[in-house]
């Protein structure tokens, strides 16, 4: 058997290759990342369902609230991760046969830095412009109803057994709230009575990335007119809103509230859609999370309108409000962009170009990483106002754009040996996260081992450093879009009885600027 290994000079980045995407290698996307962690709440019922059983990884026992809150605060359950992950999923268990305790709860994620709301569920959608930076989730019925009230329950919280969710599918759901970084899990009783589950898993996000992804929301329909979106159907983006109208797809998130050019004789700024962020509650579009190197900077553009009058929101880098847009739903009136006290730390930039005569204003400018140390960062759009108070009408944006950042590339770690039966022996592939705008050649080096070239395999050339061509387009850093070798290494089968044996490759950096290895500051 065969070994292809990195060089000791790789064998240091390759530490950095769990840097480079933490969220394949720190910890997988499968890891449940409640397990075991402390569970707070407003009170338990009785000792036989303590807070600790939220988070045992054991779906048959049971933690139960008491019912001791008088409305509007609401019995709660707050699991601590201890940390802060990029999360997406978030899944539930109920009692079976289903006792209704477990059907009408509100779901709030938010990072360290920002501060618990308290427990009134109103106070995490409101027209409050700290709200918006709260991820939420509402589970209820009816459609479309933010907290399913009705002109017979219309307290929150309500009467309990009435306005429920769907019944958990075998005492269980996986719901998607998105890609946010969080280290709270709060959740909200909607109802005037206990509050029970008997297990909560948290599991994260994907891979960031180092190019905007569906900066044109052109991705995700082909309807016409207005169409809402859960936001796990909308590549690249997640939202904040804790909303979802389509009871089918209610464990699929909040609304992503789409329009087509021209619905309501509002045309896009570009392509053929653009968004309104004010879907149902002032809310946050956040991308995918963006993996940012010390001392980096970047440009971002995107264009904003409003859509009854003159709406405000802002730029939200790394969960710090940057900068403040102010526009109107015309080519007159007030188009201005501001920087707020913290885009300043982040020597952010802000400029515009002139509105055009449907009202859109492109904005662009910079944001820098004075951190001196790699990390994923959060880059959101958060609703603040709109011009006549609704907090579910206003603020288009579309043609989000992020430029400056060169793509970076290391080995893939998962393959570090295959049986020398298979040509390609599990050879590792290199992995790639940006955009490349012209083909580039990648260079590996054979730098030593106890395999021999030409004997125990064979390349191509046969003696040097190895070319790659790797073409230009958009790469994740992840497996589907990696770039293999078998074109240019395979390993010989000799049918010798002999132990493990090494060939040691080193990734070269091309040198052109816009692809560069990554290194232990990588994210």
């Amino acid at each position: 058997m065969k070994r292809t290994q990195p060089d000791r000079n790789w064998k240091i980045k390759a530490c950095i290759l769990s840097f480079l995407f933490p969220l394949t290698f720190l910890y997988s996307q499968n890891t449940n990342l409640a397990l075991g962690k402390p569970v707070t709440s407003s009170s338990i019922d009785n000792v036989t369902f303590p807070n600790s059983n939220l988070t045992d990884g054991n779906f048959s026992t049971l933690a139960r609230t008491g019912n001791s809150q008088v409305p509007p605060n609401a019995e709660w359950f707050l699991v601590d991760l201890q940390s802060d992950y990029f999360i997406q999923n978030i899944t539930l268990g109920s009692v079976v046969p289903d006792n209704t305790r477990s059907r009408r709860f509100m779901i709030i994620t938010f990072p360290s830095s920002m501060p618990n709301l308290g427990t009134i569920p109103q106070t995490y959608v409101s027209s409050s412009n700290t709200s918006a930076n709260y991820n939420r989730f509402i589970y209820t019925t009816p459609n479309g109803s933010t907290f399913g009230t009705t002109a017979t329950n219309p307290n929150i919280p309500g009467i309990p057994g009435q306005t429920l969710g769907p019944v958990f599918t075998n005492g269980i759901i996986s719901i998607n709230v998105g890609i946010h970084r969080a280290r709270y899990i709060l959740i909200l009783n909607l109802q005037d009575t206990n509050l029970e589950f008997t297990e909560l898993q948290v599991t994260s996000g994907s891979i960031p990335v180092r190019s905007i992804v569906n900066g044109g929301f052109e991705q995700g329909t082909t309807s016409t007119g207005v169409n809402q979106l859960t936001e796990a159907l909308v590549n690249g983006w997640s939202t904040t809103e804790g909303v979802s109208d389509n009871i089918s797809l209610l464990n699929n998130g909040g609304n992503i509230e789409y329009w087509r050019s021209g619905a309501l004789s509002v045309p896009s700024y570009e392509g053929n859609y653009f968004i309104e962020l004010n879907s149902y509650t002032n809310s946050e579009l956040e991308q995918q999370p963006i993996c940012i190197l010390p001392n980096e900077t970047f440009s971002w553009s995107f264009a904003h309108r409003g859509r009854s009058g003159v709406d405000v929101m802002r730029l939200v880098v790394e969960n710090i409000d940057v900068a403040e847009f102010t526009d109107n739903n015309a080519q007159a009136g007030t188009h201005t962009g501001t920087i707020l006290p913290g885009g300043v730390t982040s020597d952010v930039t802000v400029n515009k170009e002139a509105t055009t005569s449907s009202g859109w204003t492109r904005y662009f400018g910079t944001w820098k990483n004075n951190s001196g140390v790699s990390k994923q960062i959060a880059f959101a759009f958060s609703a603040v106002s709109t011009s006549g108070g609704n907090i579910s009408v206003g603020n288009f944006l579309d043609d989000v754009r992020i430029s400056g950042l060169s793509a970076i590339m290391t080995f893939d770690k998962l393959r570090p040996k295959g049986d020398e039966a298979t040509t390609t022996a599990n050879l590792p592939k290199i992995l790639i996260n940006g955009r490349i705008s012209v083909p580039r050649t990648i260079q590996v080096t054979i730098t030593g081992g106890t395999a021999v070239r030409g004997t125990d395999y064979t390349t191509i050339p046969a003696a040097g450093p190895l070319s790659i061509t790797v073409p230009a387009g958009n790469y994740d850093g992840t497996a589907a879009t990696a770039i293999s070798l078998a074109s240019v290494l395979q390993v010989n089968q000799d049918f010798i009885s002999e132990g493990d044996e090494t060939i040691i490759l080193k990734l070269e950096d091309p040198g052109t600027g816009d692809i560069r290895l990554a290194d232990s500051n990588s994210c």
